[in-house]
């Protein structure tokens, strides 16, 4: 806890150093992710990719490419189970210069406690503004039906990977209410990914097109919101390869969880520092 207190102290100094320098930072877009980080020790938890070891929850502030906040987990722990308190903590150590706060996510942020909360009208009476956010939406029976039900004229190509599988997006009609859903709350929006491979390719399930989704209240349009949710990889992703290879995150020292969670904590700051 004590950690975590000077973990967000730190954000705030180094705000205030780019504030003297007369680059002061309006915008907080937040990334949350988890990582594995794979080992024997005795007391460690089974994966879900095989093996044991632990599952910290990260939450790093893209623009200042600065660690605001981090939770670390058993590694039998579900990927969706309560990342409100780590990314509230997050949003929390962002400093009040800033005016524009977003929060991007992949499928495990796709949680009714953190959408609720997000989407609260509360959120626009804060000092940063409404929190506009994307979040790859989970692929449940229901929703898989209503892509597959968008017409084939609404998908709009806005690009081609590498090996020619076309990325295109389409508006999904699909409004399910959350259970803790506020009076004033709008219905988010849900934007459909869809890949389809070249003529003659199939990816690896046989199929040649897979469909894909991000919720959202934002209003941009669909190519502009799925690039920008896409944008996170690089951001959280270059924080998980940096902290575990570079500043030794991975190398576990002890078989306490609790001396295990200082240490990854020590290894944040240290990342935030240099």
């Amino acid at each position: 806890v004590g950690l975590g207190v000077v973990q967000a102290g730190v954000v705030q100094n180094i705000a205030r150093v780019y504030a003297a320098q007369e680059r002061t930072l309006t915008t907080a877009t937040l990334d949350a992710d988890a990582t594995l980080i794979f080992c024997e020790k005795r007391d460690a938890q089974p994966t879900y990719e095989g093996g044991r070891g632990y599952q910290p929850l990260v939450v790093a502030w893209a623009e200042a490419d600065l660690v605001v906040a981090d939770e670390f987990r058993e590694g039998n722990m579900p990927a969706r189970q309560a990342p409100l308190p780590c990314v509230r903590a997050g949003v929390a150590a962002v400093p009040e210069t800033v005016t524009a706060r977003y929060f991007r996510g992949d499928s495990a942020c796709h949680e009714n406690e953190l959408l609720a909360w997000l989407a609260h009208p509360d959120r626009a009476k804060e000092p940063g503004g409404a929190i506009g956010f994307a979040i790859s939406a989970v692929q449940t029976e229901a929703l898989a039906a209503a892509l597959r039900a968008v017409g084939e004229a609404q998908w709009q190509t806005f690009g081609t990977e590498r090996d020619g599988t076309l990325r295109q997006w389409a508006e999904v009609d699909f409004v399910p209410a959350l259970p803790s859903e506020h009076k004033d709350a709008k219905p988010l929006r849900y934007v459909g990914l869809r890949l389809v491979k070249a003529q003659g390719e199939l990816f690896a399930d046989g199929s040649r097109t897979h469909y894909h989704a991000v919720i959202t209240n934002r209003a941009l349009p669909g190519a502009e919101l799925l690039c920008w949710h896409r944008q996170k990889a690089g951001t959280i992703e270059h924080v998980h390869d940096e902290v575990k290879n570079d500043l030794g995150g991975a190398r576990l020292p002890s078989g306490k969880f609790g001396a295990n969670a200082a240490w990854f904590r020590f290894v944040l700051l240290a990342y935030n520092v240099v």
